[in-house]
C-alpha cells in the first residue's frame, strides 16, 4: 500500500511539473503531442487495410475501394511512411515539454532543499542529494517520453486491434489476445517487483559510493595529513564493486523476465497464426483476410513485446525518481504564517523573553533566557564551548523554531513576520566564512545581488579589503576556490564583512568572527567590527574576552543559562564566572 501511495504521489507530481507549472506554449506543445499520438495510431492501424486490398486485388477478390494496383500500393506505402515519420515527429514534440518539466522538477527540489531546516542539512549526505539531482536529469524526461511516445500509443493500438479483430472476424482472436495480454502483464507486474528491489539496491550502492567519493575529495587535506590515500582508494573500490554487482544483477533479472515474456508472445502468435491459416485453408476466409489478420496480430505483438520492456523501464524510472519524493517528503519546519507581515525596523531593539530551545529531546541547549539588545548598542555573549552562544544567533535568524518563549525586534515577534524580511534586515559574519567557488566580486555581491558598483566599492572600503584586492592577480575577478580556500582566514573574514555591509543591515551579528585568527589579524578585524558597528544594534558572540571589553553589556552563559550580565568592569568586580574566564584566558595569553 505504501509503495502504491508513493507511486500515486509521484504520478501526481510528474503531472504537476508537466502541466500545472508549465506555461501556455508548453501546454500547447503537450496537447499537440497527444493529438499526434492519436493521429499516428490511426495511420498505423490503417496500413493492414491497404495491404488487404492489394492482396485481394491480386487474388481477384472483391476490394473495398475501386482503385488500381498502382494507387493501392501508393496508399499503402504512404500510410506506412507517414506512420513511421509521425512517430519521429511525436518524439520531437514531446521532448520540449518533458525537458521543461524536468527543469521545473529540478528547481522544485532545489527550492525545497533550501526551505528545509538546518537540522536536515546537518544530517544529510551530500552524495545522496547529488544522486537525486542526477536521477531527475536522467529518469524524469525518459519516464515522460516513454509513457507519451511508447506506453500510451501501444496500449491504444492493442485495444483497437482486439476490437477490430473481434468485430470483423472470430471472437477467438480477441479471447486469445486478451488471455495473452493478461498473462503478459501479470508476469510483468509481479516480476517488476524484483526489478524494483534490484533498483533500490542499486540506488543505495550508487548513493553510498557517491557520498564516500564526495566526502573524500572535500577532505583531501585531511587525507594527505593522515596519509590515508590508499585506504580511500580501497574503500572507494569496494563501494564501486558493490555498485557494479548491483548493476549486473539488475541486467540478469531483466534478461530473465524478457525471456519469459517472449515465450508468452511466441505461444500466442503461433496459436493465432495456425487459427487464421486453418480458416483460410478451409475457405472460411480468403488470403487477403489472412494477411489482414496477420497484419493486426503483428501490430499487436510488436508493441506488446516492447510494452513489457517499457513497463519494466518505467518502474525502473519510478524507483529512481522515488529518491526525489523521499526528499520532498521531508517536512519544512520553518514556514511563514498565513498573511504574515514583513518586519519593519525603526530602532532595531532585540528582545529575548523566556526562550528555551533544544535541537532534540535528549538535551536542552537554552533554558529560559531573557535579555535585550537596545537600539544602537553592542551586546556581547561569552561563555565556554557548548554553553549555547551560537545557538542564539541561529534562533535570531529563525533557522529553528523555539520550544518556548518569544524573540522580538522592535516589539514584532519574529515568528509572525516573513522569513525573508527578517533575514534581509540582519547581517551576519559567521565563525566559518565559507565562500562560493566563484569570483571575489560575486561573493561580496551575494549580500545584495542587485547592488550598484558604487555600493560594492563602498562595502569593500568599509571592510578594509581594498588592499587585499589590489594584490590579487585578477582583482575582483579572482576565483576564491572551493569554500574560499585560496584566501587566508583574515581575508575571508573581511570578505564576509563586505558581504554583510553591502546589504546595509539594521542589525549586525558577529558569531565568533575572530576565534580562528591569530592575535595580529584578530586585532585588525576587531577594530573593523568596532568601527562599522558604531551606532548599529550589534550582537557579538565571542570566545576571546579581550575582543569585547568595549561592549555596552556582556552576557555570560553557562550550560544554556545567563549566569551574569554587565559591563566588562562590572563583571570583573563581581569576581564571578566572567572574572574566572578572564583570568584563564589572560594567563594563557601571558604564557604564550
Amino acid at each position: 500500500m505504501t509503495n502504491t501511495n508513493g507511486n500515486l504521489k509521484l504520478s501526481k507530481y510528474i503531472w504537476y511539473c508537466l502541466w500545472t507549472q508549465s506555461n501556455l506554449i508548453t501546454r500547447l506543445e503537450l496537447t499537440l503531442s497527444i493529438i499526434v499520438i492519436l493521429f499516428t495510431v490511426g495511420i498505423k492501424l490503417s496500413v493492414p487495410f491497404f495491404l488487404k486490398q492489394i492482396v485481394a486485388l491480386l487474388s481477384d477478390n472483391t476490394t473495398l475501394w475501386q482503385l488500381s494496383m498502382f494507387w493501392l500500393v501508393i496508399c499503402y506505402v504512404s500510410m506506412w511512411c507517414i506512420s513511421q515519420n509521425m512517430q519521429a515527429i511525436r518524439d520531437i514534440i514531446i521532448r520540449r515539454p518533458s525537458s521543461k518539466a524536468c527543469d521545473a522538477c529540478t528547481i522544485n527540489l532545489i527550492t525545497h532543499l533550501h526551505n528545509l531546516s538546518i537540522r536536515y542539512h546537518m544530517d544529510r549526505k551530500t552524495g545522496e542529494i547529488l544522486s537525486a539531482f542526477k536521477e531527475i536529469r536522467y529518469a524524469y524526461p525518459l519516464l515522460v517520453e516513454t509513457f507519451m511516445s511508447d506506453v500510451a500509443p501501444l496500449m491504444i493500438e492493442a485495444i483497437c486491434t482486439v476490437a477490430i479483430l473481434s468485430y470483423f472476424y472470430s471472437v477467438s482472436f480477441a479471447i486469445t489476445l486478451l488471455v495473452m495480454f493478461i498473462l503478459y502483464n501479470l508476469l510483468t507486474y509481479h516480476t517488476s517487483k524484483n526489478i524494483t528491489v534490484c533498483r533500490e539496491t542499486q540506488n543505495k550502492c550508487n548513493a553510498a559510493s557517491s557520498t564516500f567519493i564526495v566526502d573524500s575529495l572535500l577532505n583531501a587535506e585531511t587525507v594527505k595529513l593522515f596519509n590515508a590515500q590508499n585506504y580511500e582508494a580501497r574503500e572507494a573500490l569496494r563501494l564501486l564493486q558493490d555498485k557494479e554487482d548491483a548493476d549486473v544483477n539488475i541486467l540478469k533479472t531483466d534478461a530473465k523476465i524478457h525471456l519469459l515474456q517472449n515465450l508468452i508472445v511466441g505461444c500466442a502468435l503461433t496459436f493465432m497464426t495456425v487459427l487464421a491459416g486453418t480458416q483460410a485453408w478451409h475457405d472460411q476466409i480468403n488470403v487477403s483476410d489472412f494477411i489482414f489478420i496477420y497484419g493486426y496480430i503483428f501490430i499487436f505483438m510488436q508493441p506488446l513485446s516492447k510494452l513489457g520492456y517499457q513497463i519494466r523501464q518505467s518502474r525502473d524510472y519510478i524507483t529512481r525518481l522515488n529518491l526525489i519524493i523521499n526528499v520532498l517528503n521531508q517536512p519544512i519546519e520553518i514556514t511563514d504564517k498565513v498573511n504574515a507581515a514583513d518586519l519593519h525596523i525603526n530602532k532595531g531593539t532585540i528582545r529575548f523573553e523566556n526562550v528555551s530551545f533544544s535541537y532534540n529531546s535528549d538535551r536542552e541547549i537554552l533554558h529560559n533566557i531573557s535579555f535585550e539588545v537596545p537600539n544602537g548598542k553592542t551586546v556581547a555573549i561569552v561563555g565556554a564551548t557548548g554553553s549555547g552562544k551560537s545557538t542564539i544567533s541561529r534562533l535570531l535568524f529563525r533557522l529553528y523554531n523555539l520550544n518556548q518563549g518569544t524573540i522580538t525586534i522592535d516589539g514584532q515577534n519574529i515568528a509572525e513576520v516573513t522569513k525573508g524580511s527578517l533575514r534581509e534586515s540582519i547581517g551576519i559574519v559567521p565563525q566559518d566564512c565559507l565562500l562560493f567557488n566563484d569570483t571575489l566580486g560575486a561573493n561580496i555581491r551575494y549580500g545584495k545581488l542587485d547592488c550598484t558598483t558604487g555600493e560594492l566599492l563602498q562595502a569593500i572600503n568599509d571592510a578594509e579589503i581594498d588592499a587585499v584586492i589590489s594584490k590579487l592577480p585578477d582583482k575582483l575577478d579572482t576565483i576564491v576556490g572551493e569554500r574560499g580556500l585560496r584566501l587566508s582566514g583574515g581575508e575571508k573574514q573581511r570578505v564576509a564583512m563586505a558581504r554583510m555591509l553591502i546589504k546595509k543591515p539594521k542589525i549586525m551579528v558577529f558569531d565568533e568572527a575572530t576565534s580562528s585568527l591569530d592575535a595580529h589579524v584578530e586585532r585588525q578585524i576587531q577594530n573593523n567590527i568596532r568601527r562599522i558597528s558604531k551606532d548599529v544594534t550589534t550582537l557579538i558572540i565571542a570566545h576571546r574576552l579581550s575582543t569585547i571589553t568595549y561592549a555596552d553589556s556582556i552576557l555570560v552563559m553557562d550550560h544554556g543559562e545567563i549566569k551574569e550580565r554587565g559591563t566588562h568592569a562590572e563583571l570583573l568586580a563581581k569576581n564571578g564566572l566572567y572574572a574566572e574566564l578572564w583570568k584563564r584566558q589572560f594567563e594563557g595569553e601571558d604564557e604564550n
